[in-house]
């Protein structure tokens, strides 16, 4: 009796079913997607950080005033 129930409801839902079908495809897509991505560490991303602060002149600039 209620396999007859599930089934007549897949009848009268079928665009829905359709939906979720079409839903369920997208969600793998961007799954798999997730999954072929790669990851590169950036281990020189301090040594960068710091090489732009020197080429920019960075670091605390002195006062001429700051002795007093």
């Amino acid at each position: 009796m209620i396999l007859g129930h599930m089934v007549k409801w897949a009848d009268e839902h079928k665009s829905e079913i359709t939906e979720l079908e079409r839903l369920l495809g997208e969600l793998r897509k961007a799954e798999g997607n997730i999954e072929a991505r790669t990851y590169r560490p950036r281990t020189d991303a301090a040594q960068q950080a710091t090489a732009n602060k020197k080429s920019r002149g960075g670091g605390r600039k002195e006062d001429k005033n700051e002795h007093i």
